[in-house]
């Protein structure tokens, strides 16, 4: 008997998640998210350059560790990362 009740609830649930095309909002919600990023990455590499026993090599290291494994990526990330830490007028 309360196993009926909790697929009876399950497809309630699924059904409502298909009819408020709730995928859409988790699309939305990634986007946002990933926008957010790069203004965090940036603040986090400002305050980085003014910190004295931090150094661009270990601001790099330190990020390539939250990334993925993928050599092009982290090269791109390092390249980024050493570009922002020259061009900031700290």
């Amino acid at each position: 008997m309360k196993n009926n009740r909790f697929i009876i609830l399950i497809k309630k649930i699924l059904r409502i998640f298909a009819e408020t095309e709730m995928s859409v909002y988790s699309g939305y919600a990634t986007l946002y998210i990933l926008m957010a990023l790069i203004p965090l990455l940036m603040l986090i590499i400002s305050i980085i350059n003014f910190l004295p026993w931090f150094s661009v090599e270990d601001s790099i290291k330190w990020i390539s560790m939250m990334i993925p494994d993928v050599p092009s990526v982290q090269a791109m990330t390092a390249g980024i990362i050493d570009n922002l830490s020259s061009q900031s007028g700290g």
